[in-house]
């Protein structure tokens, strides 16, 4: 993405792993940070293409859009690009999801609740603050011991959540 302005042009490097957020205006790790970015519009730098990948994915409370792909379950994508996705799911004490495994590395953190989870031969309980890994490939299943809200964030993105 190219941003055109009237205002000059000028090369402003950034910290190698840093980058200037320009929708809260503080710096943020990022891993493409490192590279040169184009800035103009006076001294604030513009986001170049690579990194407007990362803020492209802004998403708002009233842009969520939620569905419900199983009875007791709603499905809220958040933020996401081909890289990475954020999901929020709520689930209803009783629910249980079915066995499956996908190539995506998977990053759990539980918001609120209690859930039991099942993954390769291993069985355990997680509770509000907790937070664990499920590798790419790797059987797993879910489900809520109470009513539970989580957070699950994919690398790369999840193609079947996105549509």
């Amino acid at each position: 993405m190219s941003i055109a302005s009237p205002h000059a042009v000028r090369v402003a490097p950034i910290h190698p792993g840093f980058v200037d957020n320009p929708i809260n205006g503080r710096e943020e790790f990022h891993p493409l940070a490192g590279v040169s970015e184009i800035a103009s519009q006076g001294s604030r730098p513009a986001v170049n293409s690579a990194m407007s990948e990362l803020f492209k994915g802004r998403v708002t409370p009233d842009g969520v859009r939620s569905s419900r792909p199983e009875d007791g379950l709603v499905r809220q994508v958040l933020a996401w690009n081909s890289g990475m996705m954020l999901v929020r799911h709520q689930m209803q004490p009783g629910w249980r999801g079915a066995r499956h495994s996908h190539p995506h590395e998977q990053m759990v953190y539980v918001v609120r609740g209690h859930i039991r989870f099942i993954c390769g031969g291993e069985t355990f309980e997680a509770a509000t603050g907790d937070s664990f890994i499920v590798p790419g490939g790797m059987e797993h299943e879910a489900s809520a011991l109470a009513e539970s809200e989580v957070l699950d964030f994919f690398v790369p993105y999840r193609e079947d959540y996105a549509t």
